[in-house]
């Protein structure tokens, strides 16, 4: 998953749906299932315990922001207590252009979407095990 974080963050919606269709092809080939017709790919790959695309992406970019801002949050001296800071929420990036597409961006983001007790954890298999289990549905 190494290379997961450059690619997947900035695919766009067509890219995404081709590559998860190649990965449904592939759960198809590893079953024997015929390569056309009606059958659930979702609910067998929600048996067998294969992430989608999307989730896969949800994964690594939620781990990023994690190993990006935990240091940063743990650290910060609050001056005001507001809600935003008391749930450990960062400032939202301009999102315009060029910076919208960037993957400090997007981790930012990220970062704002975890749980309050992932933000705040301070051991990263920990922090890892919380980001797995919101995201896979398993």
């Amino acid at each position: 998953m190494s290379n997961a974080l450059v690619l997947l963050p900035r695919l766009n919606s067509i890219e995404l749906y081709m590559l998860q269709t190649a990965a449904n092809a592939a759960i198809r080939a590893v079953l024997g299932l015929p390569r056309f017709g009606k059958i659930p790919i979702n609910d067998l790959r929600t048996q067998l315990k294969i992430p989608s695309v999307l989730n896969i992406r949800d994964r690594v970019l939620n781990e990023y922001a994690w190993k990006r801002n935990s240091q940063v949050v743990a650290n910060k001296v609050i001056v005001r207590n507001t809600r935003s800071t008391a749930s450990g929420k960062i400032i939202h990036p301009v999102q315009k252009g060029l910076r919208g597409h960037m993957i400090a961006t997007k981790a930012d983001l990220a970062w704002n979407s975890l749980p309050i007790e992932t933000k705040f954890e301070l051991q990263q298999p920990r922090a890892f095990a919380q980001i797995k289990k919101s995201i896979y549905a398993f």
